[in-house]
């Protein structure tokens, strides 16, 4: 059951999805999802599989033996093994035809539901996992509601997270020719991506409007204060765009560098500092010997990359997603009590959005109670990748040169909003349960940014096989690994920076009142 994670990418600037694919069509039975059975037994030295408790094991026992007595019934029962296959056989037709329509000339645009074989998930909302191997307790309930985001000054009541993508030929703030910070794997134009119409739609929010970004307006909100990004490559691809749109009006200056992981730019005439550091899983990991995909995860620890710094800023950016697809070991304690099925380590397996919910808790609290911080956070929810016909590893692709329509057609059931598929559904309800509650004791505030239902419905957006320099130049046709998972510069990231911007705009109008 458990496999290694084969990825063809570096360490740092690819965050291949092969794992998000596994996961999703691994099968599980519900044995699985007894997840207080798997995380029992954590004590002084790691364990190499965890006991049940007497009342789980009573509870699979009891669903074993259920199983055992329809299996008998079954057997001994001549005249229902007969008849039974003939009555359900127009069902299985049915069944059959609605499986056509729904899922297989529904998926020739997007997904509809969760995959095939998903696996099998406590509710982690409800789950009391975290709190019996977390050294925290769980944080109260806030008053954020999450869904509810910040609006545009045209609306106080507008959900910024659910809309549509329309036409707009109005040209991108900037190009690669107007900006220098343009990673070369996201530089889409430069790289002779043919198609260019994914720079011309603009997100419109259902029942408002969201202004476009105005960096000078920005840039003056921003005097004199500090804002952090920390996070994957992700965090780096939108903080990039940020860089990009705001020279337009003045020419950052880069203050500091550590293998461009870690950047520190200056605008000078505003007094405004632009930082991003390195924290792909936001909590402290080590790599687990000279294993180059294999980690220890220390969920009850946060990075020292941004803790306690953090303190220094007046806004932070943080997300995470991507990386907790890695093989990984998880520890509490410094100790290690269980393992995602990616890695071949002999611990309990634990499931890896268990551990991206500790991860978020750990961090969370980490800020509410950081000393010396009284900004404000943004929690940027999880961005989609977009692979079809296979993953990053496995030949994976996307062609697609137009978003996908929000609501549904009548092939795809006719009617009512398109649904987020069952990963990126999970990742962003982890992460907007987190938030919920956040309880700050330092003064400090925590605002959603939730771009996970609009980046879903770009899968036109990312750089494919134009990661390089003109793929096919020299042998066209020949196989080029796709990126589809990160963001195109210019592109649908650079909507991120307005929900950012009305963000800001909205504590400021806060602080008026």
């Amino acid at each position: 059951m458990l496999k290694r994670l084969n990825s063809n990418s570096s360490a740092h600037d690819h965050d291949h999805t092969a794992a998000a694919a596994a996961a999703a069509q691994s099968p599980r039975f519900v044995f699985e999802s007894k997840m207080t059975v798997l995380l029992q037994g954590f004590g002084d030295s790691p364990p190499a599989k965890a006991t049940s408790n007497n009342s789980s094991a009573q509870s699979i026992s009891s669903e074993i033996g259920s199983l055992l007595w329809h299996h008998k019934f079954y057997s001994n029962n001549k005249n229902i093994r007969f008849w039974l296959p003939i009555a359900l056989l127009p069902l299985v037709l049915l069944n059959s035809c609605f499986i056509y329509f729904v899922f297989v000339r529904g998926s020739e645009n997007s997904q509809l539901s969760a995959p095939v074989g998903a696996p099998i998930l406590p509710d982690l909302q409800n789950s009391s996992i975290s709190d019996e191997i977390h050294q925290f307790p769980a944080l109260p309930g806030s008053d954020l509601d999450t869904q509810q985001q910040d609006t545009p000054s045209n609306s106080e009541s507008c959900d910024l997270s659910k809309g549509e993508w329309i036409f707009d030929s109005t040209p991108p703030l900037y190009t690669n020719s107007t900006c220098d910070h343009i990673q070369l794997l996201q530089n889409c134009l430069r790289n002779g991506k043919p198609d260019t119409g994914y720079l011309h739609w603009r997100w419109r929010p259902h029942n408002c409007d969201l202004p476009r970004f105005d960096p000078a307006t920005f840039l003056e909100l921003m005097r004199g204060k500090s804002m952090l990004f920390f996070g994957d490559s992700l965090a780096r691809n939108h903080m990039q765009s940020l860089l990009c749109s705001l020279s337009q009006v003045e020419r950052p200056d880069k203050v500091y560098s550590r293998e461009d992981k870690d950047v520190k730019w200056g605008f000078q005439s505003y007094n405004f500092t632009l930082a991003i550091v390195w924290s792909p899983f936001l909590v402290k990991h080590v790599k687990v010997r000279d294993d180059p995909l294999l980690f220890n995860l220390h969920l009850d620890v946060p990075h020292p990359a941004w803790w306690p710094s953090l303190a220094s800023y007046d806004f932070a950016v943080m997300s995470a997603s991507q990386w907790f697809f890695r093989p990984s070991l998880y520890s509490i304690n410094n100790t290690i009590f269980g393992c995602n099925e990616y890695s071949r380590e002999n611990y309990t397996d634990v499931h890896f959005l268990t551990a991206m919910e500790l991860a978020f808790r750990t961090s969370l609290r980490a800020i509410a109670t950081l000393d010396g911080y009284n900004g404000t956070t943004f929690l940027r929810t999880a961005s989609p990748e977009h692979f079809e016909h296979g993953t990053w590893s496995t030949g994976g692709k996307c062609n697609r040169t137009r978003p996908t329509h929000s609501v549904r057609d009548a092939v795809h059931g006719g009617g009512g909003e398109l649904e987020l598929p069952w990963l990126p559904s999970n990742l962003n309800r982890v992460q907007r349960d987190e938030a919920r509650k956040f309880d700050p004791s330092n003064g400090s505030r925590l605002r959603v940014l939730d771009v996970t239902y609009s980046a879903y419905l770009r899968p036109d957006g990312h750089p494919g096989p134009y990661r390089i320099y003109q793929p096919y130049a020299k042998e066209p046709g020949r196989h080029v690994q796709n990126d589809c998972l990160h963001w195109c510069l210019p592109g649908p990231v650079d909507m991120w920076n307005q929900l950012l911007l009305e963000s800001v705009k909205k504590l400021e109008r806060d602080k008026e009142e």
